[in-house]
């Protein structure tokens, strides 16, 4: 009997001893989260300055030839890709955390589960270490008859097996456990990637933003740039007045100069920060001409809702709406008899070429990503030559 029970004790600890918990980690495993990467932006150069990201020299620009309004767009096109990429990345952080939240319930109820189990065995443990120091009770040899001894003998053979039963539990219950460890740490880790990578695109965007508004600084204090950027609008604009001419004209309601002092402007509240008209360098003593209005819309729009609607100032047929070479996003309409209205620097458009529209019907959008100096620009072309726009508001 003595050999019998020592048998059952080192057959539940070689068990045990193979189906090991594995060690708590210290601290708060579930909730402890690998830190997230620091440094994404370059080290800073001993003037203090960072280098570019990517690497770009903006001082060349003239020397290699290169189009002044075509690197603008350029970076702008940058800047609206690389803002799209920052909303996908940034909802595939929310799926993450969301999966990450449930994998760490299910962590800690397999952590509660193995302690149940480590509980369970451990009381079974102490129990027949105990019956192995009771001398009197024997379970087998204490029969009274036969048939009692076939009944303890059945009866020790259910403990076994149900010793064998819960062994096996504990068992499955630690491969559950580390299962569910491993998803979890392999999500941590894919969250704490996400969260560089979000970092990253971040910084890119914040450095062509900055590429951006330097360039367009030079333009203001580098006469060479200036001078290039002028000519290229120039020539910009000479390529929609030959194109304007080619449009076959559009045969409906003829009442546009009918309306001059009565129309409202495409964004409504809206001022205009820059006015159709020769200006004249204040240091370059140079005069430009500037061929329409930049409108900006007064009532800035929210964090949730961006962008600022762009109206038709008049009934029309749109003969353009793509994207046009110094103007970005642009759609024209045609309001017959030789006028023409613009709208340019649009975020998102909302009509395609052919489309009639009513007056005050909305046309596309301004603001949001990929605008570094969110606005209108609006020109109003009476057979194909610029005009100013002012008087035909009210």
């Amino acid at each position: 009997m003595r050999l019998l029970r020592a048998f059952i004790g080192c057959a539940l600890v070689t068990l045990l001893a193979a189906a090991s918990p594995p060690a708590r980690a210290t601290g708060d495993e579930a909730a402890k989260l690998p830190p997230m990467l620091e440094g994404v932006l370059p080290e800073p150069l001993p003037d203090g300055s960072r280098p570019r990201i990517p690497q770009r020299d903006l001082s060349r620009l003239l020397d290699a030839g290169q189009s002044i309004i075509d690197t603008l767009e350029s970076l702008s096109f940058g800047i609206t890709k690389k803002e799209y990429e920052l909303e996908q990345v940034q909802e595939q952080r929310e799926e993450v955390e969301a999966r990450l939240g449930e994998l760490e319930e299910l962590f800690r109820e397999e952590r509660e589960a193995l302690d149940k189990h480590q509980v369970r065995i451990r009381n079974r443990l102490r129990a027949i270490r105990h019956a192995g120091r009771m001398e009197g009770l024997l379970l087998l040899f204490a029969a009274d008859d036969f048939t009692d001894y076939l009944r303890r003998e059945r009866l020790l053979g259910r403990l076994l097996e149900q010793d064998r039963e819960r062994l096996l539990e504990y068992r499955d219950a630690i491969a559950r456990f580390r299962l569910s460890r491993t998803a979890l740490q392999k999500k941590r880790d894919e969250l704490a990637r996400l969260e560089t990578e979000i970092a990253t695109t971040k910084a890119e965007i914040q450095q062509d933003l900055a590429d951006h508004e330097e360039l367009l600084r030079l333009v203001e204090v580098e006469r060479a740039y200036y001078e290039r950027y002028h000519h290229e609008l120039r020539r910009r604009s000479r390529y929609i007045a030959r194109r304007v001419e080619m449009l076959e004209r559009w045969q409906g309601p003829a009442w546009f100069e009918a309306h001059r002092g009565r129309l409202t402007p495409p964004i409504p509240p809206s001022r205009v920060r820059i006015p159709y008209g020769y200006r004249t360098h204040p240091r370059f003593k140079t005069r430009v001409l500037h061929r329409g209005l930049a409108i900006e819309p007064t009532r800035l729009p929210d964090e949730a809702n961006p962008r600022a609607a762009v109206r038709a100032v008049y009934t029309g047929k749109v003969v353009y709406a793509d994207w046009l070479s110094g103007y970005g996003r642009t759609v024209i309409i045609d309001h017959a008899r030789g006028y023409y209205t613009l709208y340019a620097r649009l975020a998102l458009l909302n009509v395609e070429e052919g489309d009639v529209v009513a007056t005050r019907d909305r046309i596309g959008f301004v603001g949001g990503p990929g605008q570094p100096r969110p606005g209108l620009y609006f020109e109003l072309r009476h057979d194909g030559e610029p005009i100013d726009p002012s008087p035909w508001f009210r």
